[in-house]
């Protein structure tokens, strides 16, 4: 948790979207509150706001590339990430989005 903390706050993130189910939310940010995921969100969105997404693992950042190719998405890493999800990360690497290693 206080990895996550430290990495929202060193990269100067506004606004934090949780995942659907997720119950306990520890951090110290604004929170997206929605029925909605994350695609239908951005997608009722990044027209009328400037969107820059981040995230250690999702998988919806590949869909909202599909949708709007000119998004802004980077993927948050330390090498214990790396290392234990090889193989999202190379999905990512391969889809050819901005890796940032923290």
């Amino acid at each position: 948790t206080d990895f996550i903390q430290s990495s929202l706050n060193n990269l100067g993130i506004d606004f934090y979207f949780p995942h659907p189910r997720a119950t306990n939310l520890p951090f110290k940010i604004k929170y997206i509150n929605s029925n909605q995921i994350l695609e239908d969100f951005y997608i009722q969105s990044y027209e009328t706001s400037n969107i820059s997404l981040y995230t250690f693992l999702s998988t919806s950042i590949l869909h909202i590339k599909e949708i709007n190719p000119d998004c802004t998405v980077y993927v948050l890493y330390n090498d214990y990430l790396l290392t234990k999800y090889h193989d999202i990360y190379k999905i990512f690497l391969d889809k050819n989005i901005t890796m940032i290693k923290i």
